[in-house]
């Protein structure tokens, strides 16, 4: 039996089988596990789940096993989850990585270094690689984030060669202040209506109402990119013209581009705990779940 975070019309901490091991997946014994505002969302019955469903979009581990025709040059190996897989969002649509073993399909994760010396940066590689992804697109560019979340923040962050980098959200005076030093201009979603100027590029990060009827009123030369939990969870964004889903790839480059974030706004963006129990609901943008020590 093991350790898992699940979805019971709550989220509680109960003892489970170990998963099986299905054709292309892989058995993974779990390091640690990032929960975020998903988590908060269906802990507070605002996103709905199958009852019994392991918890956990995202989080890094060492494979023990292989199921059935799973590339072997993963054995053995530290792997990060992707945001999502061709079976959708992990910890939704199918089990996630909020147990001690997980069972994941391999093309829905990435090879991390031999061994990795920052907890957070390897269990947030899959959200560091669409922020890197945002901000390569970028490059020369302007950039407005929608949203101040672990991965809006992050993609403001690695920005920084755009020529011009707004973000818009709900901060606190102190992550507001450490923003400041990597961004042209922080707004509140207050603002948006009032917002002027062409951005060759917006992220949305966010789900706030305010924020997608934004995205409904871009007009002219912006491309919006959105991040890929919320092409699924939200339906009012889809069908709109120069809509982008970002991608996602490079797990290894990311974790080594998260390792470089310095320490303050790690410590405003993330919490990391030792337990399942005190993980939710989710104070900061993401909360860490470390279950063994490297």
């Amino acid at each position: 039996m093991l350790k898992a975070l699940v979805f019971q019309y709550d989220a509680r901490v109960v003892d489970k089988p170990k998963p099986p091991i299905p054709v292309e997946h892989l058995f993974i014994k779990v390091h640690a596990v990032a929960l975020n505002g998903i988590e908060n969302a269906v802990y507070g019955g605002m996103l709905w789940v199958e009852p019994g469903r392991v918890l956990g979009v995202e989080g890094y581990g060492r494979v023990e096993y292989l199921g059935v025709n799973a590339d072997k040059s993963f054995s053995g190996k530290l792997v990060a989850g992707y945001p999502k897989s061709s079976k959708g969002i992990p910890g939704i649509d199918y089990d996630g990585w909020a147990a001690e073993y997980t069972s994941q399909p391999m093309q829905g994760v990435g090879l991390l270094p031999p061994s990795v010396d920052d907890v957070v940066a390897a269990a947030t590689a899959g959200s560091a690689s669409i922020a890197l992804y945002v901000a390569e697109k970028s490059m020369g560019k302007s950039l407005l984030v929608i949203g101040s979340g672990y991965t809006g923040i992050l993609a403001a962050y690695f920005a920084k060669h755009a020529v011009n980098i707004g973000v818009v959200g709900n901060m606190d005076k102190s992550l507001r202040g450490i923003v400041r030093g990597f961004v042209n201009v922080v707004y509140g979603y207050d603002k948006l209506r009032d917002l002027k100027g062409e951005w060759d590029i917006v992220f949305l990060s966010s789900l706030d109402a305010r924020a997608r009827m934004y995205i409904r009123g871009i007009k002219g030369s912006s491309t919006v990119i959105v991040h890929p939990w919320l092409e699924l969870l939200s339906t009012s964004i889809r069908g709109l013209a120069k809509i982008e889903v970002a991608g996602w790839t490079r797990i290894g480059e990311a974790y080594a581009k998260a390792r470089e974030v310095y320490e303050d706004l790690k410590r405003e963006l993330v919490v990391v705990v030792d337990n399942f129990e005190s993980a939710l609901p989710v104070p900061k943008p993401k909360v860490v779940v470390k279950l063994v020590s490297e």
